[in-house]
């Protein structure tokens, strides 16, 4: 067993600060929370919507007194989360998990292939780095998260290229997966790539990155959808010999395929 040295920490009380509304079932939680060490890009906090359940939710903006929480409403205990305004209180541990190598992308270009919710644990990544290219992909347009800082990020001089697997009448872009933005050129011209979404977008992502010239130690990947009591408990998130939530979530793909269960896909 492999536990957090965190998980004897109570939860510390926390306030829903404000709730904004990104999509069909989908909010992201603004949260004032204090805490005694920083956030980084693609760690995960734990979260306590009520006293019987916890789960583990990556982190997708941080302030120094806040944290923004990007939740799909998919389960018990996402939907007594959706159930709390602002004002209302909430237990939070944390952050915990391997973050992505900040100290390895500062200074590269950097190629963050996304789909749908992936989005949030990329988000801190993107707005730390500067030469960045996005490409990103939902289900349909309704479903793809923070629109309304995609002209921001533009005048910071990063590339978004979106994409709908379903146009609705008003969607006047790209159509298809996401891989279907993916091209030589476009790769060869970045030196680092990171993937994030649903484990079939980033099994089919990560290949096509390899085919196409970037080395496996070169993609970056979460695999925070494996995990649940997020601290090296339970074992769900247990690959072999690692933890997802206390080795992980962010892996190399090149470690990955270290990981027993790849073969098999079990892993992504």
């Amino acid at each position: 067993m492999k536990v957090s040295i965190d998980f004897v920490n109570a939860p510390i009380p926390a306030a829903v600060e404000e709730v904004v509304d990104e999509g069909p079932d989908v909010k992201t939680f603004v949260i004032r929370y204090s805490r005694s060490r920083e956030v980084l890009p693609g760690q995960f906090v734990m979260i306590f919507p009520d006293r019987m359940w916890e789960i583990p939710i990556s982190v997708a903006h941080a302030s120094r007194e806040t944290i923004h929480l990007t939740v799909a409403r998919v389960g018990r205990v996402t939907s007594a989360l959706f159930r709390l305004g602002g004002g209302d209180r909430i237990g939070v541990r944390g952050p915990y998990g391997r973050p992505w190598p900040m100290d390895i992308l500062r200074g590269r270009r950097v190629l963050f292939v996304v789909g749908g919710l992936g989005l949030a644990p990329v988000r801190m990544a993107i707005e730390q780095l500067g030469d960045v290219t996005l490409v990103y992909g939902a289900r349909n347009p309704s479903l793809l998260l923070y629109r309304n800082l995609y002209r921001s990020w533009e005048k910071e001089g990063k590339r978004i290229l979106l994409t709908v697997d379903r146009p609705d009448g008003e969607w006047r872009g790209h159509v298809g997966v996401v891989t279907t933005l993916l091209d030589g050129n476009l790769v060869k011209s970045h030196d680092y790539a990171v993937v994030a979404g649903p484990p079939i977008m980033m099994k089919f992502a990560s290949r096509m990155l390899e085919e196409l010239g970037m080395d496996s130690d070169r993609i970056f990947l979460t695999l925070e959808n494996h995990m649940k009591c997020g601290v090296g408990l339970c074992g769900h998130c247990r690959i072999g010999d690692r933890y997802v939530c206390v080795d992980g979530p962010v892996f190399s793909l090149s470690e990955i395929r270290n990981l027993e269960g790849w073969a098999s896909g079990e892993v992504i």
